[in-house]
């Protein structure tokens, strides 16, 4: 009887931590789990964290990339934030094999998130032509480390 229990609540834990993301993910937990998702081409996942008015065309992007890439490893470098206007720019070094090749091969990429509702989405990244995803027109403009301040780094 005291197993099943245990059992029995460890099941409802685990069940509350799947699905939508909780509202208030601050952006490090979102980070882990969009890019874990990311990482083992679970877009069922990673389709929590992507803005949502956009996420069809970023999931297709993402789509594009699980034919040919496989992601060995993921490492957070540094994270930008800029918590008044709820954004943020995430350095990530990326270690990846291309399918029909045997070299691994290593890329630092710039993932941007939006803050919306009090929780973090992803909306893009650059810095490397095989693994971009294009930010959407309308939301570059909330998006701007030009020549202004970036933010403050979480490192």
């Amino acid at each position: 009887m005291g197993r099943t229990f245990i059992a029995l609540i460890l099941i409802l834990v685990m069940n509350t931590f799947v699905g939508c993301p909780p509202k208030n993910m601050q952006l490090n937990e979102s980070l882990f789990h969009f890019n874990n998702a990311y990482r083992w081409k679970r877009n069922d996942l990673s389709s929590d964290f992507i803005y949502p008015s956009h996420r069809s065309l970023i999931l297709k992007d993402l789509r594009s990339h699980e034919k040919g890439i496989s992601i060995s490893e993921l490492e957070i470098e540094d994270i930008f934030v800029d918590n008044k206007k709820g954004v943020a720019l995430v350095k990530i070094r990326v270690s990846y094999l291309m399918t029909n090749e045997t070299i691994l091969r290593e890329e630092v990429i710039s993932q941007y998130w939006l803050k919306e509702q009090s929780n973090w989405y992803f909306v893009g990244q650059s810095g490397s032509e095989r693994l971009s995803i294009p930010i959407p027109e309308d939301l570059k403009s909330r998006i701007f480390w030009g020549t202004d301040d970036a933010g403050v780094s979480d490192n």
